[in-house]
């Protein structure tokens, strides 16, 4: 299930944004408000980004919490690509294909576009086998270990329209169906289907495996793509863990391994399916108040990256330990919203976080995609993951 943004204005900007600054005005029924829920409003955010026409949410929430891991560890403000993530997680689904399936079942474009998950651009985060089943692909985790990261700077591709999008994948559909059947079944290696995906019809390039960085002190030095994540923004895979409802884990172990990754000054990166008239443009919701007593429809999927908790009662802004102690000892009953950073609708102003392309998850929203194993996935360190499944 693809989910595909519309219209958007692409940004490539990357100043740094607190959430502190954002204190907004919760629209509510008339009581006092309390503080927030949590200081992870104070968790250091670069500028949002729109991913434009392509479905690549789940590389924006993941950069996204990259670029904030950075801020974190170095006090660095970085624009990492967002397409070159995209650019591997397309290898290693194309690579997959190639093993799975006959040369005969690959043979023309519109059998490679049946056959390719969520439109061959993604939306989930962790690439939940529940969603794709017997076509493992690395998660998005695992794939920055593997091929790490770059800068804008290094090396960049935008999506701006839904024509381009069209023919990128025109081109990919078309070029792997004659891999295929030039080669057979697990004879296309790696390398062609980066050539595949590096050229001139498509990004044109592959992302280089090691570039020049501008370090602050003014100097160069030579990074590879996969030492930049680990070495210079402290990034390693084996930390974080995705958690998806089961037997063990629901709503309330969900909720509690968020509040307990955000109180770490850590976002989350948050896959989920969108319900049809689930969403609200005017106050950049998600919330099943609109939805009424019938069956949910599921409309696409999305990626996201949850950025604070707020109690009932609460609102955005900074509290005191004290006070953060005790919003995190309530139940998970108490939790009212969910504030998210969006990679698309970027033009919406949330009334509660007074930030465009900050919008809000509502926590029936969240019990309800709770319910089943195919609707929702985080990704939280692994202790605390630990901590929440066999602990609690």
């Amino acid at each position: 299930m693809s989910f595909n943004a519309l219209s958007f204005i692409p940004s490539t900007s990357s100043s740094k944004v607190v959430l502190l600054a954002a204190i907004g005005t919760f629209i509510g029924c008339g009581k006092p408000h309390h503080e927030s829920s949590t200081k992870s409003v104070e968790i250091p955010q670069t500028v949002i980004k729109s991913q434009g026409s392509v479905g690549f949410c789940w590389s924006y929430a993941t950069i996204g919490f990259l670029e904030s891991l950075a801020l974190k560890n170095t006090g660095l403000t970085l624009d990492l690509s967002e397409e070159a993530l995209g650019f591997y997680r397309m290898a290693e689904e194309l690579n997959a294909l190639s093993r799975k399936f006959k040369a005969e079942d690959l043979s023309t474009p519109e059998q490679v576009e049946q056959k390719v998950f969520e439109g061959l651009e993604g939306w989930d985060v962790t690439f939940n086998p529940h969603y794709n089943p017997n076509l493992p692909v690395k998660n998005a985790m695992q794939l920055i270990e593997t091929y790490g990261t770059v800068p804008e700077s290094a090396w960049s591709y935008k999506f701006t329209s839904g024509a381009q999008l069209d023919k990128f994948m025109t081109h990919v559909f078309t070029g792997f169906a004659g891999l295929m059947k030039s080669q057979g079944q697990g004879k296309v290696t790696r390398d062609m289907i980066f050539e595949l995906l590096g050229s001139a019809e498509a990004y044109g390039s592959i992302p280089p495996k090691e570039f020049d960085f501008l370090a602050p002190n003014g100097k160069t030095k030579k990074y590879s793509s996969i030492d930049f994540a680990s070495d210079y923004i402290g990034f390693s895979k084996d930390d974080y863990t995705y958690m998806i409802p089961d037997a063990q884990i629901g709503y309330d172990q969900l909720v509690s391994a968020m509040k307990l990754t955000l109180e770490r000054g850590l976002n989350v990166p948050f896959s989920y399916i969108i319900f049809k008239n689930s969403f609200d443009s005017w106050d950049g919701s998600y919330s099943m108040d609109k939805i009424g007593q019938e069956t949910p429809v599921a409309a696409g999927g999305h990626a996201v990256l949850v950025t604070d908790f707020i109690n009932k009662g609460g609102r955005p802004g900074k509290i005191s330990d004290e006070n953060l102690k005790i919003e995190m000892s309530k139940a998970s009953s108490e939790l009212d919203f969910l504030i998210i950073k969006n990679s698309w609708g970027t033009d919406i102003q949330s009334p509660i976080v007074q930030l465009p392309g900050y919008h809000v998850i509502r926590q029936n929203y969240v019990r309800e995609l709770s319910k089943t194993n195919t609707n929702i996935s985080i990704v939280v360190p692994r202790d605390i993951a630990f901590k929440v499944r066999y602990q609690n």
